[in-house]
């Protein structure tokens, strides 16, 4: 009987751990991507996050799109923020969601299709 506990232990720990920073999230096979520049760039760590350009100079390098349901906003977004982390982007431009209703609105099943430009900032020489 003693021995079954630390096996438990284990399990339970292998169960509840968080996946790092470099594990894909979910639907990540949702993402679709149009690269601008295709320019080879190690992944980043960390991005930003911006609703409008930002004031720094930058260079938008692709577009990455998420489609799904109305609610799983969160989780497309997650997506495409780590396909942009993949690609060496620093940061990323959230563009207008646009929805296609199956029904009668977003309650009835409705699809949206989550966008966001990734962009890397220009250093000046």
């Amino acid at each position: 009987m003693k021995t079954m506990f630390p096996i438990a232990l284990a399990a339970l720990l292998a169960g509840c751990t968080t996946p790092g920073p470099d594990t894909p999230p979910p639907h990540m096979s949702r993402v679709k991507v149009l690269m601008y520049d295709h320019t080879p760039r190690t992944m980043t760590a960390k991005l930003d996050f911006c609703n409008r350009p930002p004031t720094k100079p930058h260079k938008v390098i692709a577009l990455i799109t998420c489609e799904g349901a109305y609610h799983e906003e969160v989780v497309m977004m997650e997506a495409i923020h780590f396909k942009a982390r993949q690609i060496g982007a620093d940061g990323v431009i959230r563009a207008d969601t646009a929805q296609a209703t199956t029904g009668s609105g977003p309650a009835a099943g409705g699809r949206s299709l989550y966008r966001a430009e990734a962009f890397v900032y220009e250093t000046t020489p």
